[in-house]
């Protein structure tokens, strides 16, 4: 045990324990350190051994905790254009993803989406878009035959 290596230990820890302001932000951890560096004593091994512990008590405090998600309702979007429905997605920061794209210039519409409107998500989600070609025979219904 060495009063050197607990002096270090400490010295150390306070360096890599500051936060933006230059406040010490853990001083469990700076205890902890130092205490780590009595046992090790002012050796090379007990040098880095304190530093790495410091550092890894810093990575812990800094770390913000973790958002919550943002629970919203899936908006209805069926009957309407790929490309309408996909901002309609977006204006909610829901991901609108065409499973089944038709090519560039053939008039479409969604006929299916997955999660169903109404249906809890998370911001930031994907919802599924199955779409299909509007044609003479369908017009303006959706897969239910109800009005678009």
């Amino acid at each position: 045990m060495s009063l050197t290596g607990f002096l270090i230990g400490r010295l150390i820890a306070e360096q890599e324990l500051k936060g933006p302001t230059g406040q010490i932000t853990n001083q469990a951890a700076v205890d902890r350190s130092a205490a780590l560096g009595l046992a090790f004593g002012a050796t090379p091994i007990g040098i880095i051994a304190v530093r790495e512990f410091a550092r890894n008590e810093a990575g812990a405090v800094a770390q913000p905790a973790p958002a919550q998600p943002v629970i919203i309702r899936t908006p209805r979007v069926v009957g309407l254009p790929p490309d309408e429905a996909i901002k309609e997605l977006a204006k909610q920061d829901l991901q609108g993803i065409v499973e089944n794209p038709l090519p560039a210039g053939t008039a479409a519409r969604v006929a299916r989406q997955s999660p169903e409107a109404g249906a809890s998500t998370v911001k930031g989600n994907f919802v599924v878009l199955a779409v299909e070609q509007v044609t003479a025979e369908n017009p303006n219904t959706n897969p239910n035959n109800s009005p678009v």
